[in-house]
């Protein structure tokens, strides 16, 4: 509330540090408190202020806190000493199980256990090793590794390319998107940007759409050629949408089905970065970064910007009625 009208006064980061001791020192008199915190070197201020902060919480016998973070020596140093655990440690077997049975699904795996049982068993351990506790990274690597497979490599081969393969997530992003060539880099642009611009997750039938247009209209043009709106036309859409982008996306980008009105199109299924970290590699700008420019847009989607945000999006049934997706 507020007097004439005003806005709420702006309260600064000293109050609001203020005001969470004081909760802190006021419901421990009646009451014990339990705080999780994830991702401390997520936070994009000076890692010293945060540890202060978390430090000043500490004093008390009613509070305890819990925290996560990757390795850093800021808070390895602040926190030496206190009872802790290696996520890496914990999911080591739960990570080799998961390689042994992506492999084990696999036909070219198969093929190379009969000609190199030994050393294709070391590459699953080394694989492993090398994942750091990270199963996206795992993941990824697996489905990057697999396509060799199909092309019968050595295990040399396999072994040399995942030496390659850099152990951080966003330099193995790096490294994946620099894989594409040609075509498929100009197409992972376009999605790429698309989901940079996107305020939510679109919907793939959209995305289906946008890949068939070469100008933004083409669309509207192409009504009377009948695309098929049908339950069973928008899932076939999604399944080639699904395709397109697992060629052209390295594992970076999926579609999931996630709506729960099923009268929605977004219940055919929407493009989803594969994690968090995959969205904020795209949308921070480096020029020595892949797609750091509009770099194989089409004038189809380069429209799509300035219409995402009127959600004006409208589609056509054979027929003339109307299909809103956004």
């Amino acid at each position: 509330m507020s007097l004439f009208d005003e806005g709420p006064p702006r309260i600064t980061e000293v109050e609001l540090r203020e005001l969470l001791r004081t909760v802190i020192i006021e419901v421990q008199k009646e009451s014990n408190f339990c705080l999780f915190i994830d991702g401390l070197d997520e936070f994009s201020g000076n890692p010293q202020d945060l540890v202060g902060l978390i430090t000043s919480l500490l004093p008390g016998n009613h509070i305890k806190i819990c925290l996560s973070s990757r390795p850093w020596s800021e808070f390895e140093d602040a926190f030496e000493g206190k009872p802790n655990l290696k996520l890496e440690d914990l999911t080591y077997e739960d990570i080799k199980s998961f390689i042994h049975t992506r492999f084990a699904e696999d036909p070219g795996f198969q093929r190379l256990v009969k000609r190199e049982h030994k050393y294709a068993g070391q590459l699953e351990d080394n694989i492993t090793a090398k994942a750091d506790g990270v199963f996206l990274w795992v993941n990824l690597v697996i489905r990057s590794l697999l396509t060799g497979m199909g092309n019968d490599d050595r295990v040399l081969d396999m072994q040399r390319r995942l030496n390659q393969l850099p152990p951080e997530l966003e330099g193995l992003y790096t490294t994946m998107l620099n894989s594409l060539q040609g075509f498929y880099f100009n197409h992972a642009a376009e999605y790429f940007q698309l989901m940079k611009a996107w305020e939510t997750s679109p919907p793939a039938v959209l995305i289906y759409l946008i890949d068939e247009m070469e100008t933004p209209k083409d669309v509207k043009d192409r009504r009377d050629q009948g695309y098929d709106f049908s339950h069973d036309g928008m899932r076939q859409m999604v399944q080639t949408t699904r395709r397109r982008i697992n060629i052209s996306c390295r594992g970076l980008v999926e579609v999931t089905s996630s709506s729960i009105d099923k009268s929605s199109v977004d219940s055919f299924g929407s493009v989803q970065y594969t994690h968090k970290t995959v969205g904020d590699y795209i949308r921070r700008p480096e020029p020595s970064r892949p797609f750091s420019s509009e770099t194989g847009m089409t004038p189809a989607v380069t429209q799509s910007y300035s219409t995402r945000n009127q959600r004006d999006w409208t589609y056509w049934r054979p027929g003339g009625t109307s299909l809103h997706l956004a």
